[in-house]
């Protein structure tokens, strides 16, 4: 994997903050919120244990039931011109997880367990006999590629939008760059030990910025009402939970590969060791196709929704 060394430690205070952001709205409480929750697209479901979570479906049909994974920290509402898009073919569903947006928290916060068994709880709600083409963003790739690998009965196809690679996030270790997923549980306890002395909570309040504001007024509105509540609290064992969930999920995927399953990898056409570990993605199945999204950046499905629907479209074209 001759893009790695292209790599730098850039990645480490960027997965601290967007980790940290994503998981503090899985430990938090709701709290106190400056902005009026605005009205959920979609309803409320229970998945057990006296919590909900926000599930939107739209669009009918009888093949494979489309199902959105949002990136961190993203909510349901980001996917929205995407699921009107293949709605036009298939069941679109997209979903908010524990703690985002109008989606209950969970007390104890996330772990790959807990993660998972949400998403197949979500799974069997919208599509209890037919298979899923699981679309993941981000994180949200990262999430679908460990589902596939437990219930590969389940997925029909995996759509990756511009998806972390398993092998991408590093932190200086004694000088040498060291690979989360290839940390050995006392490496990953020398990080965390580090990360608690250095941590700062983040500061300021959320803005509507690029790409954002490319979503409806209303939509606007939505987004810095979930970023606030992502922002209310903060803490540095939220970071301890997702390096360590990250860290069994990244190395859980080292050695996976998906056979011959349908496989689309969207890419953002820079850096150019980013494109190469997307076409290391694509390599996962021998039926993995690299499409590249020119001009966008890592919110492909504000920048570029169109792509990615009629990519998507393809796909389903070709399951029938």
């Amino acid at each position: 994997m001759r893009w790695m060394s292209a790599y730098t430690s850039f990645m480490s205070p960027y997965l601290i903050r967007m980790a940290t952001a994503w998981f503090l709205a899985g430990a938090m409480a709701a709290g106190a919120q400056a902005q009026p929750q605005p009205a959920a697209a979609g309803q409320l479901v229970d998945v057990g244990g006296g919590r909900r979570l926000h599930l939107h479906c739209t669009g009918a049909g009888s093949g494979p039931v489309v199902l959105y994974l949002n990136g961190l920290p993203r909510f349901s509402l980001h996917y929205s011109a995407l699921q009107t898009g293949t709605a036009k073919w298939a069941k679109s569903c997209v979903y908010d997880r524990a703690g985002d947006a109008w989606s209950d928290a969970m007390p104890a916060g996330y772990t790959v367990d807990t993660m998972l068994a949400d998403l197949d709880k979500i799974a069997s709600i919208v599509s209890p006999s037919r298979p899923l083409v699981l679309a993941g963003h981000s994180f949200g790739g990262v999430l679908a590629r460990a589902y596939t690998k437990a219930h590969p009965e389940r997925v029909a196809a995996l759509v990756l939008i511009d998806s972390s690679h398993h092998n991408w996030t590093a932190f200086m270790m004694e000088g040498k760059r060291t690979l989360l997923s290839e940390m050995t549980p006392d490496q990953l306890n020398d990080l965390i030990t580090r990360t608690r002395t250095s941590y700062r909570p983040p500061g300021g309040l959320p803005m509507v910025t690029a790409p954002f504001d490319k979503l409806s007024p209303a939509l606007q509105e939505a987004h810095l009402w979930g970023m606030r509540r992502v922002y209310s609290t903060s803490k540095a064992d939220d970071v301890v939970l997702a390096m360590n969930t990250q860290w069994k999920l990244y190395s859980g995927l080292r050695e996976v590969k998906f056979g011959d399953l349908p496989l689309v990898v969207i890419s953002r056409p820079q850096p150019d060791a980013w494109v190469a570990s997307q076409k290391d993605i694509a390599a996962l199945s021998t039926r993995g196709k690299l499409v590249m999204a020119p001009g966008s950046g890592h919110d492909i499905e504000l920048d570029a929704p169109q792509l990615v629907v009629d990519a998507i479209g393809e796909l389903l074209g070709q399951l029938k």
